[in-house]
């Protein structure tokens, strides 16, 4: 394991961490309670498998144990201090009980955490205590909606299968055999996202891995991840990140690199 990154809040610590392939971990002592968002690899503990998108909540535990994939892992951590444990209280979070779920949301806000504490500057404590805050906010109000129905797990399935490809709203739904109107709302309701959302989502994800572990040419990255060119690449990227492809290469992309 490798904390690449670590940053102190009054009431919060965020940190990302690189895991090496097929690691596995034992906590010594006990840790404190913490929300993880899984930004790629897989990791397992006891028979739950985390994947990329999952959300993990726990309160402090002792000695907890974790094991890794193939490729390893990568994982924006927040951990509460005691003052964290009483604002998140106040504010209605559950903070006794643990929880999973899978969020778009989250992970892209996860992701603006990393960009934040990897590119520093004066205002970055102020910022970081926003973004963290609405990460634990965006993870409660997720909570609050039931299993998704399973035609509309298997769209979700086929989305992220086929991210790179332009298949519309109406296919998806004629092979659902559901109106596109109540796709976009059901999607909407379970998922905290739409569906061109969740696409658009999916495509920067594989573009900054792909951009980070291969040494494609940026225009063939575009393609191969749906978008026109590269130039559509380069200002999705620049607007999520605030850097350019080749920048997101030479800086962020070498957390790929270490783990």
């Amino acid at each position: 394991m490798e904390t690449l990154q670590s940053y102190e809040l009054t009431s919060f610590r965020v940190q990302l961490k690189a895991f090496a392939p097929r690691y596995r971990c034992r906590w010594p002592a006990r840790v404190p309670g913490r929300l993880c968002v899984l930004l790629d690899g897989t990791m397992v503990e006891r028979s739950t498998r985390y994947q990329v998108s999952d959300v993990v909540y726990k309160p402090p535990e002792d000695r907890p144990s974790l094991r890794f994939g193939e490729l390893g892992a990568r994982t924006l951590t927040v951990e509460l201090r005691d003052s964290g444990v009483e604002l998140l209280r106040s504010g209605g979070f559950d903070v006794e009980h643990p929880f999973r779920l899978r969020s778009s949301a989250c992970y892209w806000q996860a992701e603006r955490l990393r960009a934040e504490i990897v590119d520093e500057d004066a205002m970055t404590p102020l910022v970081l205590e926003g973004l963290v805050l609405d990460l634990f906010t965006r993870s409660h109000r997720s909570r609050r909606f039931a299993r998704p129905p399973s035609w509309l797990e298997q769209v979700r399935k086929r989305i992220e299968s086929d991210f790179a490809k332009a298949i519309s709203l109406r296919d998806y739904a004629r092979d659902a055999g559901v109106h596109p109107v109540h796709l976009a709302s059901s999607f909407r309701r379970f998922y905290r996202t739409s569906v061109g959302e969740h696409v658009r989502a999916l495509r920067l994800r594989h573009a900054m891995k792909d951009l980070s572990t291969t040494q494609e040419t940026i225009a063939r990255v575009a393609l191969d991840n749906g978008y026109s060119d590269q130039s559509h690449l380069s200002r999705t990227l620049k607007r999520h990140t605030g850097l350019t492809p080749t920048q997101f290469r030479a800086t962020a992309g070498r957390e790929y690199d270490r783990s």
